[in-house]
């Protein structure tokens, strides 16, 4: 594969080279044997199993596995959608104050669209913690994602895992890279 661009929902299985492509991958990217990567982009959730990675030549070339930025950012817009939620529930609520206090008869009909609105944040707010609780598993699985170079690794290699990054200075060889405590480590 050369100059290719490729996106799978799953894994994707290439059997001997990928030259300067950008590749994405659902959950893994294999290149088994002594399987090259030289230039370009690769990207997947869980794991990369490769031969060789770059060149001797210092060609440029980035591993990515767990990429959990779009994650985060997801989490986030969760977190704050729960809070205006939340705020829409306290200002329903004083409306409902507001009518005990001046002794104002309630109609049915107010009273029913009231209970349909604190039912409707209700509902919202459930579909919310389910999606969140989804989102945190996915993160915790891009945690525990890999990259696994069985041969060499030549330097200009950038390796990223769980957001965070780091770049061979030597060439190593039958190298595995995973994200713990927050650092990239080798083994």
């Amino acid at each position: 594969m050369q100059d290719a661009t490729l996106e799978a929902g799953q894994e994707i299985i290439v059997q001997k080279q990928i030259f300067h492509s950008s590749i994405r991958a659902g959950t893994r990217v294999l290149l088994p044997g002594r399987g090259v990567v030289v230039g370009g982009v690769i990207r997947a959730r869980e794991m990369i199993d490769i031969g060789i990675s770059g060149a001797m030549a210092n060609v440029s070339t980035t591993l990515i596995a767990g990429e959990s930025s779009g994650i985060k950012t997801r989490i986030a817009d969760i977190k704050e959608a729960i809070n205006q939620i939340e705020s829409q529930r306290k200002q329903l609520t004083a409306i409902v104050e507001k009518f005990v206090k001046q002794n104002k008869p309630i109609t049915a009909e107010k009273k029913q669209k009231f209970l349909e609105a604190r039912e409707s944040l209700h509902q919202r707010e459930h579909a919310h913690y389910d999606e969140l609780a989804e989102l945190k598993i996915e993160l915790q699985q891009c945690q525990s994602a890999r990259i696994r170079v069985r041969f060499t690794c030549y330097p200009g290699t950038l390796i990223k895992l769980a957001d965070r990054e780091v770049s061979p200075h030597k060439q190593l060889g039958n190298v595995t890279f995973v994200f713990k405590d927050g650092e990239i480590l080798t083994g």
